[in-house]
This record gives structure tokens, C-alpha cells and sequence, in this order.
């Protein structure tokens, strides 16, 4: 077994960046059973400067709980899915993605770009980013796969799942979660 925790997002508006609440309980939680895991940060990014930002931020999370590379076995995404970063164009989106993704390699950890399958295709410079893992998400193709035509890394194919423990807001309650083939 494995998880993907958010670890993070960056800022929405006037609202700053913000530590995913329930993080570290996760990870304490998937520790405890042993179980791979690797973050994701939610970015909020529209251009290289936030993005640099968005990675120190995300680094100073990681460094804040001690998790050091050798720590995680699943990389550290970087989760690129507004409308207002997708629409700054394919050159901005990519060389945002780049910041963040160089930020985080240059820190030890492994990077990887996590978005959908036709974001990847419309957004983004295929040439740049083939150098980090690649994270897709495309749901209701379970026969197929997903529509991309590159190497990717893991495969998020619905975000119905059951899995219990995740996305509990009460005691006995199971709450959906997005599942992947990784």
C-alpha cells in the first residue's frame, strides 16, 4: 500500500499558504503500518516567483517534521490544476512547473508533476517535463488507460474510492478518496 498526503497549497487570493491540517497525522499514521508514502502540493502558482515560493514553503514543511528524502519512497508532486495558472499559457504553466519541480530535486527529494491527462497534453511542454515523474489523473477509463501518450508514473483513475480511515470527518464515517495504479 501506499499514499499520495497533501502536504500543502499555496496561496488562494489574500489567504497565505497553508500546512495541510490533518498532514502530519497522516503521516504518523502511515508510518505506523509502514506504509510508502510521498506529498503534494496544491499550487496556486501564476508565475516562477510564487512557484519558488510554493517549493520553499512545501521544503520547510518537510524539513519542519524532519522528513528527509530517504524518508519518503513516493516523490514529492507538484499538483497543477487552476484555471488561472493553466491560463497564464503552455509557456508560463511549464516554466512554473520547472521552478517548483528543480526546487524540490535540488533538495534531495524526487519531483513529479501531477495534473490531468488532457491539462498535461494542453498546458504543458512535454519536452520539459519528461525528465520528472509524471502523475496523471483521468477517470472512467479503466479499459483504456489514460488518454496520454507519454511515460507516466501513477495513474489516478477515479476519485470514488473507499478506503477506510480516509477523508473521515466522523468517527465510523468513510469518506470518498481519489485512488490510483502506481
Amino acid at each position: 500500500y501506499y499514499a499520495m498526503l497533501r502536504i500543502g497549497r499555496g496561496a488562494q487570493d489574500s489567504s497565505g499558504m497553508a500546512e495541510d491540517s490533518y498532514f502530519y497525522q497522516n503521516y504518523q499514521s502511515g508510518r505506523s503500518y509502514n506504509m510508502k508514502m510521498g506529498v503534494y502540493f496544491y499550487s496556486h502558482a501564476e508565475t516562477t516567483k510564487e512557484a519558488k515560493k510554493e517549493a520553499e514553503y512545501c521544503l520547510g514543511l518537510l524539513e519542519k517534521y524532519g522528513i528527509k528524502p530517504k524518508d519518503l519512497a513516493m516523490p514529492v508532486a507538484y499538483d497543477v490544476e487552476e484555471e488561472s495558472i493553466f491560463a497564464t499559457g503552455k509557456n508560463n504553466v511549464t516554466k512554473v512547473t520547472k521552478t517548483f519541480c528543480d526546487a524540490i530535486e535540488d533538495a534531495g527529494y524526487t519531483p513529479m508533476v501531477y495534473s490531468s491527462a488532457s491539462s498535461l497534453m494542453q498546458y504543458f511542454k512535454h519536452s520539459t517535463i519528461k525528465n520528472y515523474k509524471i502523475w496523471v489523473a483521468h477517470y472512467g477509463v479503466e479499459e483504456s488507460g489514460p488518454s496520454y501518450p507519454y511515460h507516466y508514473d501513477m495513474w489516478q483513475y477515479t476519485s470514488e474510492g473507499i478506503v477506510p480511515g480516509a477523508n473521515t470527518s466522523k468517527k465510523d464515517h468513510v469518506g470518498n478518496c481519489d485512488i490510483n495504479y502506481y
